[in-house]
């Protein structure tokens, strides 16, 4: 797993985004892509070209995870994400 965080000057708005992609590079679409904290649950499906995008996320702690038919899942525990600031993920997901 890779994580940018780029700061977004002025602004309160949180955006998690990222992409799915398998151990050769390639882009996996249709996964699910669940970000979750004690309050907020956000789901999203990965498109074609394998990216997801949550807007508008609270500030929190949060756990994300990525399941598909047929590569399995992943999940990361513990990001933290703060107001200001857009972050990317690619994610590496493993045929089952």
């Amino acid at each position: 797993m890779e994580l940018e965080v780029s700061p977004k000057p002025n602004s309160d708005e949180i955006e998690v985004r990222g992409e799915i992609v398998d151990l050769d590079g390639e882009d996996v679409s249709a996964a699910v892509v669940i970000l979750s904290s004690p309050d907020v649950t956000l789901r999203a499906n990965s498109s074609f070209e394998g990216q997801f995008r949550f807007g508008d996320v609270p500030p929190g702690l949060y756990k994300l995870s990525a399941n598909h038919a047929e590569y399995g899942r992943i999940e990361l525990s513990e990001i933290s994400v703060e107001a200001g600031s857009e972050y990317f993920l690619t994610l590496t997901l493993a045929p089952d």
